[in-house]
């Protein structure tokens, strides 16, 4: 039981360690799809330009 209490610090701090992580990710790769789409309409509007 008091091994157990020791561990339980532990494992709170890891818990908040990894919703952070993935916050971190999930925010990430909706940027980069922000991104890519940016990209992709600037591309396109190059390409118009090219072919006039």
């Amino acid at each position: 039981m008091e091994t157990f209490l020791a561990i339980l610090p532990l494992i709170f701090w890891l818990l908040i360690f990894v919703v952070i992580i993935i916050a971190i990710v999930r925010a990430t790769k909706r940027s980069n799809k922000r991104r890519i789409l940016e990209l992709e309409e600037e591309n396109k509007r190059l390409k118009e330009n090219q072919n006039i």
